[in-house]
């Protein structure tokens, strides 16, 4: 591809959908999240391909996906009318998708690629914050609205034999998840023989005993932290023509890009290998038998690098989460800056929040839900940093099983109804998430660390063991937890409880006692899951 456009000077094109989150999940329906979620991908993906420009081919492709993509033209004009012509389709076909375009220019010849992406970054972050919401009336009161977005309808459509009057948001959501296959657009997540069902059907979703769902959402950390070390690997070197440097730049953050996408991506089809497998010889009253023939269903929703979010059965959801930070943990991101630089092996951690609910409840608080627990996992691994962690980074998981509705603060309610204080006005918590999720290795080189997922394992395991534990006793320790450490304490003596309800290999307890040193009880989340989560059994070891 020639890089020189008029006086040299080529222009580099950075396009991103805004505000992805809301436009999936402006809808409560799972046909229409479907519908956007799809589209989000093909706007990100096929469509600039689809527009048949004759200047526009692979070589045009800084990186792309997931909403995000940055491209490079000869011409300004180039440029403006790639712009033009996928902003005007975007506008006709997908009504209420907010679409970003700015251009920096760029002479390959003088300029550093890398130098210039950072240009364009700070360019578009600029452009969005400026960006004002203009007012305009969209009803004049006489229109039919739209249950979903509450705007004036221009579509009437029938599913299963409901009569509905939608949007045009709406309707083209629901019309491209009607002209294109979930399996096409998300290939990238099967295997051949993959025990995967992927499915937008709420009824193959939940769970037969229960009904629930898993909404999960899973981001990475430190990836602006990443993408500067790859910054800083990738310099150019004596001798070096800014040309050379460009192009050597450019393919590497290509790579650097694929990378991080088809490595999320790979855990995902890995977790869910190891997720079926599990289930196959799972011997729990909760069966889930139905699953052996036709694959764990499953609902993706984002996958976009390291930004994932997708739907499973509500049982399931706390061990898929698990699943898949364990086989990210178990991969490396390389960066190799080439003859003469350092090679950086960094492991991928990543945090997630599982927000397992009822399967009628609106997937928008659902998933919305699941960003605060994964948010919250994350301020924890920042709170406890090098201080408690060797590597000052690591994997955590956090869940809530919603019975209800919720004030749509995770945290407000944690501290609502999970910190108390006994009769002496001292504080204690009923609940010890979020929860690090680490291989054997990593829990040896860490102290203190008693919400470890592997805890939680143990405490669920003697929580369900009715040989060994009456349900009518755990009701009744269940509300001597929430009394406080010793009204706990007299409960278990009372019973006999001690040898049973003893310490952990991460989280050592005092004889009789079922609250840490710091006041935190390991046994009240087990207690709350233990008829809404399903955990496979652990080696030992793993233990």
């Amino acid at each position: 591809m020639k890089c020189k456009g008029v006086n040299g000077v080529a222009v580099l094109d950075i396009v991103e959908i805004g505000r992805k989150q809301a436009y999936i999940f402006a809808s409560n329906r799972l046909k229409e999240i479907e519908g956007a979620s799809m589209i989000i991908r093909h706007v990100s993906e096929r469509l600039p391909k689809e527009l048949s420009l004759p200047y526009f081919g692979k070589n045009n492709v800084i990186m792309e996906g997931g909403g995000h993509s940055i491209y490079q033209f000869n011409t300004r004009h180039e440029g403006y009318e790639f712009n033009r012509m996928l902003s005007r389709t975007v506008l006709k076909q997908f009504p209420g998708l907010q679409f970003y375009c700015v251009m920096v220019d760029f002479n390959p010849e003088a300029d550093l690629l890398s130098d210039k992406i950072t240009e364009l970054s700070e360019a578009l972050a600029q452009k969005k914050s400026g960006h004002a919401g203009s007012l305009r009336q969209y009803s004049y009161g006489i229109e039919k609205l739209c249950e979903s977005t509450r705007l004036p309808a221009t579509e009437i459509v029938t599913i299963k034999d409901e009569v509905r009057f939608v949007s045009a948001e709406i309707y083209a959501k629901l019309k491209f998840a009607q002209d294109n296959k979930l399996e096409e657009y998300f290939a990238d997540l099967q295997l051949s023989g993959l025990p995967v069902q992927m499915t937008s059907d709420t009824d193959v979703l939940e769970d037969g005993e229960r009904s629930k769902v898993a909404v999960i959402h899973l981001d990475g950390n430190r990836m602006g932290e990443k993408i500067a070390k790859f910054r800083e690997l990738y310099q150019i070197k004596e001798g070096e023509s800014v040309r050379d440097y460009n192009q050597r730049y450019r393919e590497a953050f290509r790579q650097f890009s694929n990378d991080i996408d088809t490595k999320y991506k790979a855990a995902f089809k890995a977790a869910m290998v190891d997720l079926y497998s599990r289930v196959q010889v799972s011997d729990e009253p909760i069966a889930l038998n139905t699953y052996n023939e036709n694959g764990i269903p499953v609902r993706p929703i984002i996958f976009a690098g390291d930004d994932i979010s997708f739907i499973v059965p509500g049982p399931l959801g706390v061990e898929a989460a698990r699943m898949m930070l364990e086989k990210l943990q178990q991969d490396k991101l390389e960066i190799d800056g080439g003859p003469g630089s350092r090679k950086v092996s960094m492991t991928l951690h990543a945090c997630a929040g599982v927000a397992i609910v009822k399967s009628g409840y609106p997937f928008a608080r659902a998933h919305e839900m699941a960003e605060q627990l994964c948010r919250m996992a994350k301020t924890r691994v920042l709170q406890d940093g090098f201080e408690r962690l060797e590597e000052g980074d690591a994997s955590a998981l956090d869940f809530h099983i919603l019975h209800g509705d919720w004030s749509g603060s995770i945290r407000q309610q944690r501290e609502e109804d999970y910190l108390m204080k006994d009769a002496n006005n001292q504080a204690y918590s009923l609940t010890l998430k979020p929860y690090y999720v680490m291989s054997p290795s990593a829990r040896q080189s860490v102290s203190g660390l008693f919400n470890q997922l592997a805890t939680f394992q143990v405490a669920w395991e003697r929580m369900t063991d009715k040989e060994k534990i009456a349900r009518s006793k755990i009701k009744k320790l269940r509300e001597c937890i929430k009394r406080g450490p010793a009204e706990t304490k007299r409960f278990i003596q009372l019973n006999q409880l001690e040898d049973y309800l003893m310490g952990f290999k991460d989280t050592p307890l005092e004889q009789g006692e079922i609250f840490t040193y710091e006041r935190c009880c390991p046994y009240y989340d087990a207690i709350e899951a233990m008829d809404d989560v399903l955990l496979f059994p652990r080696e030992e070891r793993e233990l």
